[in-house]
C-alpha cells in the first residue's frame, strides 16, 4: 500500500484528483499521468523501476509532476540515478509502516538522500516532526554506529 495513506491524504486536503490503476502497467500510469496532468505520484519502487526499464515511457509524459515519491522497499541508489538521468526526476522516500500510520522517516523536499560510500546503501531520510526513531541492539538500548539492529519508531503517528 505504498503511499496509499499519504497520497490519499494529500489529494483530500489539496482537492487535486487522486489516479488509481486497477493493476500496474508502466505505460498505462505514464499515459494517465499525461492525460491527468499529475503533480505528485506515490509509487512503489518496483513501479518506478518498471517504468525506467520500459522503453517506451518517455521523459515528457512525466513532465507535470513536481514530486515523486517512493516506500515500500529500499530504494538501489543507482535506480535512483538512472531515474533522474532518464526522466529529470528524483525519487523522494522514506520508511513508513502501517502501524505508524504512514511515513515517519523521509527525505526532506529540499535534499537528496546521502548515499554510504562504503556500502552504496541510500538513506531513508530523517525523522519526521515529532517523531523520534533510533536503532536498538537486542537488549533495547541504542546501538552502536554500524551495529545492526531493530528499528525503534515513537511519536505522535
Amino acid at each position: 500500500i505504498t503511499g496509499l495513506i499519504a497520497g490519499l491524504a494529500l489529494a483530500l486536503v489539496r482537492a487535486a484528483p487522486l489516479i488509481l490503476t486497477y493493476r500496474f502497467h508502466p505505460n498505462v500510469t505514464a499515459d494517465a499521468i499525461e492525460e491527468h496532468g499529475a503533480g505528485v505520484a506515490f509509487c512503489a519502487i518496483t513501479a518506478l523501476m518498471a517504468m525506467l526499464n520500459e522503453g517506451t515511457v518517455r521523459a515528457d509524459q512525466l513532465k507535470s509532476l513536481t514530486t515523486i515519491c517512493s516506500g515500500g522497499a529500499p530504494v538501489p541508489a543507482q535506480v535512483l540515478r538512472d531515474f533522474k538521468a532518464k526522466f529529470g526526476h528524483y525519487i523522494y522516500h522514506g520508511y513508513g509502516m502501517t502501524e505508524t500510520n504512514g511515513p515517519v522517516i523521509l527525505v526532506p523536499a529540499d535534499r537528496e538522500a546521502p548515499i554510504d560510500e562504503l556500502t552504496g546503501t541510500l538513506s531513508i531520510g530523517v525523522p519526521t516532526p515529532h517523531t523520534q526513531a533510533w536503532i536498538a541492539d537486542d537488549n533495547g538500548a541504542p546501538a552502536a554506529i554500524g551495529e545492526q539492529g531493530e528499528i525503534i519508531i515513537n511519536g505522535s503517528s
